[in-house]
């Protein structure tokens, strides 16, 4: 099963520490009061890769941990959920 641009550029990106955008940062650096992140820490996001990368260059590696999907997984278990759902409606027909 071919991976399609989609699936090859996304990335699992789980944060490990708050990230805030530049206009809700003070002068010193940190956050402004009533400022909302736009990444919390603990929240998994799927990113485009280019986008991971300018992530990564304004954070430290501990910030954030990086991971490739396994596509070809998903789309397995979703099938196969697909059918034994579909399976238990003939069931109840």
């Amino acid at each position: 099963m071919a991976l399609n641009n989609k699936e090859k550029n996304t990335r699992k990106v789980t944060f490990h520490k708050d990230y805030y955008s530049a206009p809700s940062l003070d002068a010193k650096g940190s956050p402004k009061p009533n400022a909302e992140p736009i990444y919390r820490k603990g929240s998994v996001h799927a990113i485009h890769h280019t986008l991971v990368k300018k992530l990564q260059s304004k954070m430290s590696e501990d910030d954030m941990t990086v991971e490739t999907f396994d596509f070809p997984k998903m789309k397995e278990t979703a099938a196969k959920e697909f059918r034994k759902n579909k399976a238990k409606e003939r069931a109840y027909a």
